[in-house]
């Protein structure tokens, strides 16, 4: 287990030492991405790790800004032995795990005792992957939103602009897809086409 504190945003956060990294890490359910870094400490593991870094567009409270993701072939955190993790930037002055992290494990939160359990679940050698539409989409009375969509992105060259209602996903409604199946499908790579209506 994990000891688990409030940090300074009132959110539940654990303190976590891996590759050189040492820093408190909110547990954000609200963040499809894996594990995100403070940039002082993002880049230090850049340096340390030798891996290759990319650069997207994001959307946060200041406009969009540039930030850097590359994944860890191999890391050792928490007690557990973790492949093919995605680490991105953040330009908070702490770390993140967010729900590409978590959905490795069964989660148990203990607020009464302060304590986080990580249990490795099915999906725990599941091989990260980061969002290559754009689109950070939401579900709000049964219909999905694109809440964000990151400006130079492919939904953003279609047409998509933050607020539109997604219709269709590959010719089903897109009111049928459960978030994590949206999740999986916005980070098809590799020249795979989506066809959305929106």
């Amino acid at each position: 287990h994990l000891g688990m504190r409030p940090d300074a945003r009132h959110s539940p956060a654990v303190h976590l030492s891996f590759l050189g990294v040492d820093g408190n890490f909110e547990i954000d359910t609200g963040n499809t991405g894996c594990i995100d870094l403070p940039s002082e400490a993002f880049n230090h593991l850049r340096d340390l790790s030798k891996q290759a870094v990319i650069s997207t567009p994001h959307f946060t409270g200041n406009g969009n800004v540039m930030l850097g993701e590359m994944r860890l072939p191999a890391v050792d955190l928490a007690g557990s032995r973790y492949h093919d993790l995605i680490c991105g930037e953040t330009k908070l002055t702490s770390g993140t795990l967010g729900l590409e992290f978590l959905e490795r494990h069964l989660v148990t939160m203990d607020f009464l005792h302060n304590r986080l359990y990580l249990k490795p679940g099915k999906e725990f050698d599941h091989q990260s992957e980061i969002n290559m539409t754009g689109i950070h989409a939401e579900q709000s009375n049964n219909r999905l939103i694109a809440k964000f969509v990151d400006a130079g992105s492919p939904a953003y060259q279609a047409g998509i602009r933050d607020g539109d209602i997604l219709i269709t996903l590959n010719g089903k409604p897109a009111s049928d897809y459960e978030m994590p199946d949206v999740r999986d499908l916005m980070c098809a790579g590799d020249g795979k086409e989506i066809a959305v209506s929106f």
